[in-house]
């Protein structure tokens, strides 16, 4: 049950910020920041793809797993999702930086 929620708490994450940040690149409009807030956006898009096709497919295959007989390959698969996560998170750190660096042109702007 533990790892079930987490799996869907990651939704719950993902879902808000790509509404929020929709929201807020069209009601912002075009300013300095808006392809800064673009590049943002369609960041925290990529991440979520990275999750739905890579981490999320890999956690729900763990969570089928025997702790006493993990499978042959199971360091292979925590390999592959070590690879989508690091990126994931690069990405997500981008995203904040972008996102700061709209807010930034913005502010300067005014």
């Amino acid at each position: 049950m533990y790892h079930t929620d987490i799996l869907l708490s990651r939704g719950s994450i993902f879902v808000p910020t790509i509404l929020l940040g929709v929201a807020i690149t069209v009601l912002d409009g075009v300013d300095p920041g808006f392809a800064f807030r673009l590049a943002g956006l369609l960041d925290v898009l990529t991440c979520f793809l990275l999750t739905l096709i890579g981490t999320a497919p890999i956690n729900a295959t763990v969570l089928t797993w025997q702790p006493s007989e993990p499978p042959k390959n199971w360091r292979m698969l925590v390999g592959r999702w070590k690879q989508f996560d690091r990126a994931r998170t690069w990405m997500a750190v981008t995203a904040f930086a972008l996102f700061l660096t709209a807010m930034a042109l913005k502010l300067a702007a005014h």
